[in-house]
């Protein structure tokens, strides 16, 4: 098998079975129902949507404590961008990211004053 993609919409259930991983009731549900398609591919628009907007709006909410210097929201944001800047990419190259984020740079748009 190839390697693990780092976006988890980019995850086949094989991939999830290979790191010993579980995608979750209803995720897992659809990986098993469509064996050898990503997540993103198994989503209907609108839930892909709903998937992606919701990983932002976190981001977003734990970006506004970290600025304002709050420890474990910047520990919390370093590892909630790890996970959405590769599924940002990932739904930009299958060209199914939600036009509201068509500008979206994670690692731009919520990087912290002082840090890379």
């Amino acid at each position: 098998m190839r390697q693990i993609p780092a976006s988890i919409l980019a995850r086949t259930l094989a991939h999830h079975t290979a790191i010993g991983s579980q995608p979750g009731e209803v995720w897992g549900r659809k990986l098993s129902e469509n064996p050898g398609q990503t997540l993103a591919e198994t989503m209907s628009d609108e839930e892909l949507k709903d998937y992606i907007m919701k990983s932002v709006t976190s981001v977003r909410e734990c970006y506004q404590l970290a600025l304002q210097g709050d420890a474990i929201a910047i520990k919390t944001l370093r590892i909630i961008l790890a996970m959405l800047a590769p599924d940002i990419e990932y739904l930009k190259k299958i060209r199914r990211l939600p036009v509201e984020l068509a500008d979206l740079d994670p690692e731009k748009d919520f990087s912290l004053p002082g840090t890379k």
